[in-house]
C-alpha cells in the first residue's frame, strides 16, 4: 500500500522523508545523568543533608535499585514546580518497568508543614516521571514516603544519627 497521505506540491524537484529511530542502552541512558546524582545497587541510600531535616534511608531490595537525588538545583528545569523530594528510589521489575519509591526527610512533621512536603511530593512525582523517560522505563507504581523523626508524639524507626532502613 502507497504512502497516499503525503503531498508532493512541487513534483519537479525530489522529496525524502526520513524516519530515524535511535536506540540506547539502560547504561548509556544512565550516563546521562552525573554520577554524583545516583547510586545503583540492591541496597541504596536516599540522604538529606540539610541539618534542618538531615536524614538517610536505605532501601534493600533483591531486584535492582537507582536512587536518584534531588534538589532544587539538581532538577528538570523546565517543569514549573520548584519543591521537590530529597530523592527518589526506581526499583526495577522487568526490562520496561520500574516502581517509583518518592522520600523526603523531615525532622518532624506538624500540620503547617505538611502543606510544603505535599507540594515537595508533587514536584518530585514530576521529576521521577521525567527519569523514567530518560531510562526509557514506564512507573508502574509509585509510592511516597516521608521519613521523620517526630509526629506530635508518635516515634517512628529512625535512629539517633538519623538512619533507618526500609525493605522493598
Amino acid at each position: 500500500m502507497g504512502k497516499s497521505r503525503y503531498k508532493v506540491y512541487e513534483p519537479t524537484h525530489p522529496h525524502f522523508i526520513t524516519c530515524t529511530i535511535l536506540q540506547f542502552s539502560f547504561k548509556e541512558r544512565l550516563n546521562w545523568i552525573y554520577s554524583d546524582y545516583y547510586e545503583v545497587g540492591n541496597n541504596v541510600t536516599v540522604v538529606e543533608k540539610n541539618e534542618a531535616g538531615k536524614a538517610e534511608v536505605l532501601f534493600n531490595s533483591s531486584n535492582e535499585l537507582l536512587s536518584i537525588c534531588l534538589s532544587e538545583d539538581n532538577r528538570l528545569k523546565y517543569l514549573k514546580i520548584g519543591n521537590l523530594t530529597d530523592g527518589t528510589v526506581c526499583k526495577f521489575i522487568n526490562d520496561t518497568s520500574i516502581e517509583l519509591h518518592v522520600v523526603e526527610h523531615k525532622h518532624t512533621i506538624t500540620t503547617k508543614n505538611w502543606e510544603k512536603v505535599k507540594l515537595q511530593f508533587k514536584g518530585g512525582i514530576q521529576n521521577s516521571y521525567g527519569l523514567s523517560g530518560i531510562l526509557n522505563k514506564s512507573g508502574s507504581k509509585v509510592v511516597f514516603y516521608t521519613a521523620f523523626k517526630e509526629f506530635q508524639h508518635i516515634k517512628i524507626p529512625l535512629d539517633s544519627d538519623g538512619k533507618g532502613t526500609y525493605n522493598l
